[in-house]
């Protein structure tokens, strides 16, 4: 006899039992630095970067798609302009996806029955998340699961809203990709935070309009054009490991490497703040503190603002090293 864990979901829009598998507890560079008190100006202030405006004459219209989520977007279709595969472009899209997958799969009618046993094991004072499942059940259920998968895989693909379907549809910057990379981008919630998923979009709620996709075809444009000029991108999308990450950060990931700038995009309708500021320099500072080689060369920081048409850049030099200090003990914890 073995246990299986199991929660029941309180959301109304879910209509049956949810299996959650295990999932470790993460704090992202961003929730960190939501709940780090910086000095009055921040740890490294907007003022010490060099501000280079670019003019290209165009006007980013808002339309029915946020700035938030048309950031993840831009970056996501530049990167996949720059040469990288959909699936590596949208690498955490897919990951979102797969584990959405995961959690509609599991068998409802065993969910169901759990259901009901945990209520009754509520009602009479015993642990209602454990329910006793045999070996043989256990071993019924897992392909009776893979069943489900398949079949849940291919609805969403009939119904066009499927990662293989939508990644198919991305080929360049034309309104069919644009759409279809939006719907893409309604997975990441999955990944980076599943308290946030009733609440958001699915991929068959966004249809961008006219004026969203000619917006993220600009941006996407204006970045592409900003590293024909300080690029070439040596590196789309990196990670920490394996030793840049500690108890207090142990997850986040960064934009861009140049062959010495690590530069971090920003589609906002305002000026960089110090939380911005201070995410590119955690970066900076958990990559050299990585012990991976890519960033060895890195000696500037970069903010690009594809909406604003806006680059800040900062030489590491330029950081006091009592403020590299004071970001290594206090934010990041090393």
């Amino acid at each position: 006899m073995r246990k299986i864990k199991l929660a029941i979901s309180v959301y109304t829009d879910f209509a049956y039992l949810q299996y959650k598998p295990p999932v470790p507890k993460t704090r992202s560079v961003l929730a960190r630095i939501r709940n780090v008190k910086q000095p009055p100006n921040g740890y490294v202030s907007r003022k010490q970067f060099q501000e280079i405006k670019f003019d290209d004459g165009l006007k980013i219209k808002e339309g029915n798609i946020s700035s938030n989520f048309m950031h993840t977007v831009v970056n996501y279709l530049t990167r996949y302009m720059s040469g990288v595969p959909v699936p590596e472009a949208f690498k955490i899209s897919y990951l979102g996806y797969t584990r959405r997958i995961e959690f509609k799969s599991y068998p409802k009618e065993k969910a169901n029955l759990m259901k009901i046993k945990a209520m009754e094991n509520k009602y009479f004072g015993y642990d209602e998340e454990v329910e006793i499942v045999t070996e043989e059940e256990e071993s019924a259920l897992k392909e009776e699961k893979k069943e489900i998968i398949k079949s849940n895989l291919k609805f969403d693909d009939d119904t066009k809203i499927g990662f293989k379907y939508l990644s198919e549809q991305i080929t360049g910057l034309d309104d069919a990709s644009i759409i279809a990379a939006c719907k893409l981008c309604t997975y990441d919630i999955w990944f980076r935070n599943l308290n946030g998923v009733i609440s958001s979009p699915v991929a068959s709620d966004i249809n961008p309009d006219q004026r969203s996709i000619e917006s993220i075809r600009i941006m996407v444009k204006r970045t592409l054009k900003f590293f024909d000029k300080y690029g070439p991108i040596i590196v789309s999308g990196f990670d920490f490991k394996p030793n840049g990450y500690t108890r207090i950060i142990n997850s986040g990931d960064g934009d861009y490497l140049t062959k010495d700038t690590l530069w971090d995009l920003k589609s906002i309708k305002i000026p960089i703040s110090s939380q911005h500021t201070l995410r590119v320099v955690i970066y900076w500072i958990m990559g050299k503190h990585s012990g991976n080689e890519k960033f060895e060369n890195i000696n500037k920081i970069g903010i690009f603002n594809p909406r604003l048409n806006i680059a800040y850049i900062l030489e590491t030099s330029q950081i006091p090293k009592e403020t590299i200090k004071k970001i290594e003990e206090d934010v990041i914890c090393y």
